[in-house]
């Protein structure tokens, strides 16, 4: 082999090494499975709406980085205004300097939002947006517990996962002390929360994208703020996965018109090109926190608001408007959604059509096996909406090249979340796809062997 290579070259030259490599260097296990389940594709270029694999086949991504690329796969929007500021050789990481780039763009998110939530902090990602948050509320209430909901999904740091109602937090016990799961939507449990203990934040979902596409009900997030504001508990709603067009509206929190004390963001915050993650609130909530000498740096982290995370949020900024992205996510939401419940009253596979926007996931009844083949209810037990809900999301991709995965906090929901400018005959043709998949009413033995066997391994 050649001593040495550009990184282009590279690329290409060893470009059937990503599994092996992957496996030796990265997470063994994430790359079995994705090689035992038939996901293992070798994906080398993507443009909007569409990933391209080694043979130069478009696959619809109807994933987007789990609402990572609103804007869709290297928008070149995004990427000229990553390339004038490297052009510029600005200052990334001077720690020493009220950094105007950074400034600019907190002025710019600041302006998408309700005039009370005016201070913005920027860091990496969506675990650390929210870490910070709640790390605020403390110091700004002085109280200690943290309220959080049932199949609540917040990220993975220890701080975070705290709060997050999944079964990966298990394994790295103890969490950090203090921390309450209510139901959601159900006010008698906040309502008893907030009364008998010291709250310092009340952290919510407006749309829990990995607990399954549920959507918070109006009544709920609106009586909620009023009791927090009762009882001088902060209110942070994460749009991590929520925000910037996704739900047909510029953010969740407009949707449901409320102004929360503060709220997390991410994902598409970076325009799909680079990590970034924030939290914005009122000035006099951070002044509070941190306003004194002697606290102005407990909160400061090394890499947030970078040059190249500053740019790309600036022009995806500007994108949401110049695109009318929301509106967009708006208007195709609402054509698949309605066709999404047309397939419903046509296959009793599908229990519920969920979500608004372009933010939808599609629920499989737990009945399924008996409609498959009865002799698999048994064996299948309580798996077989997962099973069907996985086997959906792989026939898709084998079968029509359309990529779609299941929820995290729920096997039984496939997630839709597609770029906000992919196109509506792309829609429509994952539509008729998962007519036909449904209109099988089968699943082959071999998949339903495979899936019970790597359960019983994770067991």
């Amino acid at each position: 082999m050649k001593e040495s290579y550009t990184l282009i070259e590279e690329l290409e030259v060893r470009k059937h090494e990503n599994f092996s490599l992957y496996a030796k260097h990265i997470n063994e296990a994430f790359a079995k499975i994705l090689k035992l389940t038939g996901y293992g594709k070798n994906f080398r270029g993507s443009q909007y709406h569409e990933m391209f694999d080694e043979n130069g086949n478009a696959y619809l991504d109807l994933v987007s980085g789990y609402g990572t690329l609103n804007a869709g796969h290297n928008h070149p929007y995004i990427k000229d205004a990553i390339h004038k500021i490297l052009d510029k050789n600005i200052p990334s990481f001077s720690q020493i300097d009220c950094n105007l780039l950074t400034a600019l763009a907190a002025e710019k998110l600041s302006m998408l939002l309700p005039e009370d939530l005016d201070t913005v902090y920027f860091c990496n990602s969506g675990s650390e947006a929210v870490d910070a948050a709640i790390r605020l509320a403390r110091k700004f209430t002085g109280k200690k517990h943290l309220l959080y909901c049932d199949r609540a999904f917040h990220g993975s740091s220890l701080g975070v996962l705290s709060i997050t109602d999944h079964q990966r937090r298990d394994y790295v016990r103890p969490l950090i002390p203090g921390t309450i799961k209510i139901p959601y939507n159900h006010l008698p449990s906040l309502t008893e929360a907030l009364e008998k203990q010291k709250v310092a934040a009340f952290v919510l979902e407006l749309i829990q994208g990995e607990g399954g596409i549920l959507a918070c009900d109006h009544d709920f997030a609106n009586q909620a703020l009023a009791l927090c504001r009762k009882h001088k508990t902060l209110m942070i709603v994460d749009e991590v996965q929520t925000g910037f067009g996704r739900c047909g509206k510029n953010f969740a929190s407009e949707l449901y018109q409320i102004t929360p004390d503060m709220i997390t963001f991410a994902k598409s915050l970076g325009g799909g090109l680079a990590p970034a993650g924030a939290f914005v609130c009122n000035h006099k909530i951070f002044q509070k926190a941190y306003g004194s000498f002697q606290h102005a740096l407990d909160l400061k982290n090394t890499f947030g608001g970078g040059a190249i995370a500053m740019a790309a949020s600036i022009a995806m900024i500007e994108l949401l408007e110049k695109e009318n992205l929301a509106l967009q996510a708006h208007e195709k939401g609402k054509m698949l959604k309605n066709e999404l419940n047309k397939l419903k009253e046509k296959h009793r596979f599908i229990e519920e059509v969920r979500g608004t926007g372009l933010m939808l996931g599609i629920k499989i009844r737990q009945s399924v096996a008996e409609w498959i083949d009865p002799m698999l209810a048994t064996k299948l037990k309580q798996s077989a909406a997962e099973i069907y809900t996985q086997y959906l999301s792989l026939t898709l991709m084998n079968e029509h090249r359309i990529i779609a995965q299941v929820a995290a906090g729920d096997y039984t929901v496939l997630k839709i979340m597609p770029s906000l400018l992919c196109p509506a005959e792309e829609l429509m043709r994952f539509l008729q796809a998962l007519d036909l998949i449904l209109e099988k009413k089968s699943v082959p033995g071999s998949f339903i062997d495979l899936l019970l066997a790597m359960a019983s391994k994770h067991e």
